[in-house]
């Protein structure tokens, strides 16, 4: 619809005196408009005012009469007497105008993420400070075309509304604050943008028309926007709905550890203590539960052997890569720290198993993550020490075999034969006691020390 505009027809005047021109006119553009007009005045301006155009080529017709009385002219030319005449349009803004933008034209714009079946089972919840969106529109629309904007989420509590004024740049903030996420509610993460003309009629979703006011000619116009998530969360929050981990040490694909070699050199010599100490590493906030139970065939048959079955787990600081050795001794020198889990493998190893296995199943019952652990790349890390000691028990007559020891004397306790044997001195200067201790029958009847 035209706001301000005309078309101005301009025709010649006759030389000579007493001619009246009339000129009749018809202007149209089909069914669109028509409109008819007379007038002797020249140039002819004919308003538009008021009128609806389309694209259309505008039509002009029409024929001019000429009057005369008692009229006198001189010089007519032997062809006959011509008039020139020149159609203008003029039209400098239009109160309204629809346009068919095209298909992939929608003010409704929907995003929707399917949540992961992992997510569902492992996040318990996520807690967000801030969660949405920034919306900034630029509305480069005349005056009276203001945007009204809806954005909502149904995963995140969200229903916005804001305005973006015709011929602003605006932001609208489309974010909940201490929001709590629980990601087994839902079955997408969505957003819906939905942007509507404040004045009507707006867009036409039936004819695909979006009208336009206030349109002046040479103008640029348009509309524009960009979206930021905005996505500040303080802790996430996992709690597995499933079985955490389980599985066997060696694999059930891999050979079971053979001890039975230990019985040709410790005959009936029982070893006292093996401690076995299982450092979890990971998150602070990490509670969890554990079983271990070892499995062999011992002197009585099938033997199971639990080491550990706990509902808590402590999460202990993870054991240095490789452990700090000693420069000089090749040995580790520092006491060990606290474990996850503490058990004594004494019993298996005196059973000389042949077939060893260790079932384990550990279970995350929560943990909490927050942003710096995320960024340092979160693992749950497990490290086995097993501690030999020296430290035996023979609980019958007993030979102990020790290889090099002759009985020449030729070769000491450890069959060495020269005191250059660096390895072994190595070894036997990082110990600190040594004690043997010796129970000895005297049934000769006879008063003596030993030497």
């Amino acid at each position: 619809e035209v706001g301000s505009g005309s078309i101005k027809i301009d025709y010649d005047s006759l030389d000579g005196t007493n001619f009246t021109q009339t000129l009749a006119v018809k202007i149209d553009q089909g069914n669109v408009f028509s409109k008819k007009v007379s007038t002797t005045t020249s140039p002819a301006t004919i308003d538009l005012a008021g009128e609806k155009l389309s694209a259309e080529n505008i039509n002009v017709s029409g024929y001019l009469t000429i009057t005369a009385t008692n009229a006198s002219f001189s010089d007519l030319p032997q062809d006959g007497q011509s008039v020139s005449f020149t159609t203008e349009t003029y039209i400098s803004e239009f109160s309204s105008v629809t346009v068919r933008p095209g298909d992939s034209f929608k003010l409704t714009t929907k995003v929707s993420s399917p949540i992961d079946s992992d997510m569902k089972n492992w996040v318990n919840y996520i807690r967000f400070e801030e969660v949405g969106l920034n919306v900034r529109v630029k509305n480069d629309l005349p005056s009276g075309n203001n945007l009204n904007m809806t954005i909502t989420s149904n995963a995140f509590g969200i229903n916005s509304t804001g305005t973006a004024l015709a011929g602003q740049t605006t932001t609208i903030n489309a974010t909940n604050a201490s929001y709590t996420f629980y990601p087994k509610n839902y079955d997408n993460i969505d957003f819906t943008l939905t942007i509507t003309m404040e004045k009507s009629p707006g867009y036409d979703e039936t004819t695909k028309e979006l009208t336009i006011y206030n349109v002046s000619t040479g103008n640029e116009i348009g509309f524009s926007g960009s979206v930021a998530t905005v996505s500040d969360w303080n802790k996430i929050v996992i709690q597995p709905a499933e079985a955490g981990v389980s599985d066997s040490f060696p694999s059930a694909d891999a050979s079971a550890i053979d001890l039975s070699k230990t019985l040709s050199y410790l005959g009936d010599i029982s070893l006292k203590v093996i401690p076995m100490k299982i450092y979890v590493s990971g998150p602070e906030n990490t509670n969890l539960s554990a079983s271990m139970t070892a499995v062999y065939t011992g002197d009585s048959g099938a033997t199971s052997t639990s080491l550990c079955n706990s509902s808590s787990i402590r999460v202990v600081d993870p054991l240095p890569e490789p452990l700090a050795v000693n420069e000089e001794t090749g040995c580790y020198a520092s006491e060990l720290p606290d474990a996850s889990i503490d058990a004594d493998m004494a019993d298996i190893f005196n059973s000389h198993p042949s077939d060893l296995r260790i079932n384990y199943t550990f279970n995350i019952t929560q943990m909490t993550l927050t942003p710096n652990d995320v960024k340092n790349n979160p693992t749950l890390r497990t490290d086995l020490v097993i501690i030999i000691p020296f430290e035996l028990t023979a609980s019958n007559d007993t030979t102990i075999s020790l290889p090099g020891l002759s009985d020449d004397g030729s070769s000491d306790l450890f069959g060495r034969t020269s005191t250059e044997d660096d390895s072994l001195n190595t070894a036997l200067d990082s110990l600190t006691a040594m004690t043997l201790s010796l129970d000895m029958n005297n049934t000769l009847g006879l008063t003596g020390i030993l030497v």
